[in-house]
């Protein structure tokens, strides 16, 4: 929108911008254009036809209200060089003074622009240098709230980052130069804040005045999400959701900080509380401990929308987060206890009955058994199951999941063939275990040899498993059967 006189005010002072209590806008700070001011010496606002400058070379005319006739008297007295805060003085601009290259170029964009800053700029070298490194990395501008493209005009080449959005799915893709660069799947979670932290933050004078007396808060989540492409022999390469490389795990808050020591399997930004460089976390904030405590309950509940999404449902285990451990303070620990909450009482695992459990009540088949009703009583499978656990187990009714590297990997049950061929031995087994069903196991078992030189999905020699019914209903390894 065009400026107004609050934004005007905002702007020309310190710690008093306009965002200071709105939750809808990013800043509250009060030093993001104050930062211009380290490459520049001279910036131009152009808003609704008008011009107006900060410029370290104006001139001001002397007021006798500072307690001299003229500077140099001042300087004089005073035995110290007069400095006037030129960085909240704006200057009036007459278009005519404006050069004629801005002038023309904001003349054929007036339609479009509402504000338009111009910085003459001390480096140039500097400023390109800093484009260079843009380019590496055009996901930055994933979570800014109102910015869909940018567009950087140089003498040698024009150079565009843009986003697209597909609601559908949450989905936005990076472009360079209209070029797909990378495609994130984004959640956003509304944060209802508790009245003990809203209580501690209130009485935290560190808190920036924008969260000190807030009741609900925000947190965004970017999962990597690369779609099926063609390889070079024109077969289809599988993608789906990625878990982000440790080196590419940095938090955002809103614009991406330097803070690498948290090792996250998506992007997380929320307002996090940083030094002003973004390139240390306040460890000791309120705020930043409530929100790492909320991380993982957040990705937990977006695993649990996602299994039940055709488009991502075989891949949102990719997002379980591993505990964090190379940075040793209160945030990580945060994180690690509600983490380990999380596994143990989240009901985020889908199973073939498209129902959500828990860990605890969950069993991975590598087997494939349990799919096989026609000759496997899957009831018996889970009491076999059951009886042979060391301790009591709280399985669903129907537990039986596909092995998940992921799942595995925070300690879901593992049906193997090691029990696989221990539970065709049991009693519980066999006295399920009919003539008729034993021949369609057999059935079963010899196409899968037939595929032995192929991926039969088996991941065991036949000859180990016993599934050949003798005369007394047990089963049998293959080299103990004889045939009269």
């Amino acid at each position: 929108k065009a400026f107004d006189e609050k934004d005007l005010k905002g702007i020309c002072g310190v710690n008093n911008g306009t965002k200071k209590k709105d939750l809808d806008k990013t800043g509250y700070k009060g030093l993001g254009f104050k930062a211009v001011f380290g490459k520049s010496d001279k910036v131009m606002i152009y808003s609704h036809g008008e011009y107006f400058r900060f410029d370290s070379s104006y001139q001001i005319k002397w007021n006798k209200e500072w307690g001299t006739d003229d500077q140099q008297t001042w300087e004089k007295e005073n035995d110290r060089q007069f400095i006037y805060p030129w960085q909240i003085n704006p200057v009036w601009t007459n278009e005519n003074e404006i050069p004629s290259l801005i002038s023309i170029f904001l003349n054929q964009k007036k339609k479009r622009i509402h504000v338009a800053y111009v910085i003459l700029l001390n480096n140039i070298g500097e400023i390109n240098s800093a484009i260079n490194q843009l380019k590496q990395q055009p996901d930055l501008f994933l979570f800014l709230r109102n910015i869909s493209q940018i567009t950087f005009l140089a003498e040698s080449s024009n150079y565009t980052i843009s986003i697209a959005r597909d609601l559908s799915h949450g989905l936005k893709q990076v472009f360079v130069n209209n070029k797909p660069d990378s495609q994130w799947i984004i959640k956003r979670f509304e944060l209802n804040i508790p009245d003990d932290v809203v209580d501690k933050l209130s009485k935290d004078t560190k808190a920036p005045e924008k969260l000190r007396f807030i009741k609900k808060a925000e947190m965004f989540l970017a999962a990597k999400y690369k779609a099926p492409s063609p390889n070079e022999h024109g077969d289809m390469i599988s993608g789906g959701i990625e878990k982000l490389r440790e080196q590419d795990s940095v938090l955002f808050s809103y614009l991406p900080t330097k803070i690498f020591g948290y090792k996250f399997p998506v992007l997380i930004n929320a307002n996090f509380l940083t030094n002003v460089n973004r390139e240390q976390i306040h460890t000791d904030s309120v705020w930043n401990q409530w929100l790492f405590g909320r991380i993982s309950g957040e990705i937990f509940q977006w695993i649990k929308e996602l299994v039940n999404d055709n488009k991502f449902r075989s891949q949102a285990y990719r997002l379980i987060p591993s505990e964090l451990h190379s940075e040793n303070n209160i945030l990580t620990k945060r994180f690690n206890d509600s983490l380990a909450e999380n596994i143990k009482h989240c009901n985020f695992i889908r199973n073939r009955k498209n129902q959500l459990l828990r860990v605890d009540q969950v069993i991975m088949d590598s087997t494939s058994m349990s799919k096989q009703s026609s000759f496997i009583n899957v009831d018996s499978m889970r009491e076999y199951i059951n009886n042979n656990e060391k301790n009591p187990c709280q399985y669903g009714d129907d537990p039986f999941i596909d092995y998940d590297i992921n799942l595995n990997q925070i300690g879901v049950k593992t049906f193997t063939w090691d029990h696989c061929i221990d539970m065709f031995k049991s009693d519980i087994f066999i006295k399920t275990h009919s003539t008729e069903e034993n021949k369609r196991m057999i059935e079963y078992f010899f196409a899968k040899y037939l595929k032995i030189d192929t991926d039969n999905g088996m991941n065991i020699d036949i000859q180990r498993i016993p599934f050949l019914m003798d005369q007394n209903n047990h089963l049998q390894l293959i080299k103990n059967i004889y045939f009269p």
